[in-house]
């Protein structure tokens, strides 16, 4: 996909009817960090994909986990021997991805991240992979990340926002 259609496709946080989604975008996808946070943690000022993996963690409780290399996007298969914040797992295709998980036991919560999910070929194939998988819910593609969402209250829906 080309940014030019990626464009001309996406939505806006107008065409978004469910609460969650809304209050997602609102509050974490397009919410602004602090310059003092991003030198607390180390988050540079165009890293998008840290910049998401903190306000995920921050927002809804989940913690990064480490990917089974059996099933990488099985939120159940996930340790949660967690690395830092900063440190983000690799796997095939040059697509980076980092799975959230909760911190409590009550949230049923999953987010997988992936970072540049139409910077190749490859990676494009990967990413159509992904959404594919019907353990996730939700995809949401903002060109340069991506998320993939793992919550049974959610119809499912695949969605390019902007």
């Amino acid at each position: 996909m080309t940014r030019l259609h990626y464009w001309l496709h996406a939505q806006t946080q107008y065409n978004l009817h469910s609460p969650f989604l809304f209050d997602m975008y609102r509050e974490v996808l397009f919410a602004r960090l602090t310059p003092e946070e991003r030198r607390r943690y180390g988050i540079p000022r165009h890293d998008r994909y840290r910049e998401l993996l903190y306000k995920c963690c921050n927002h809804y409780h989940l913690q990064p986990a480490t990917l089974s290399p059996h099933q990488p996007t099985a939120p159940d298969r996930a340790s949660h021997s967690s690395p830092k914040l900063g440190e983000v797992p690799h796997r095939g295709g040059g697509v980076c991805q980092t799975l959230l998980t909760p911190t409590h036991t009550f949230n049923n919560l999953s987010i997988l991240l992936v970072s540049h999910p139409h910077a190749t070929p490859a990676a494009e194939q990967e990413w159509e992979h992904l959404k594919a998988d019907p353990t996730y819910q939700v995809s949401l593609d903002l060109y340069d990340v991506a998320l993939l969402i793992r919550n049974p209250h959610l119809t499912p829906q695949h969605l390019l926002l902007r």
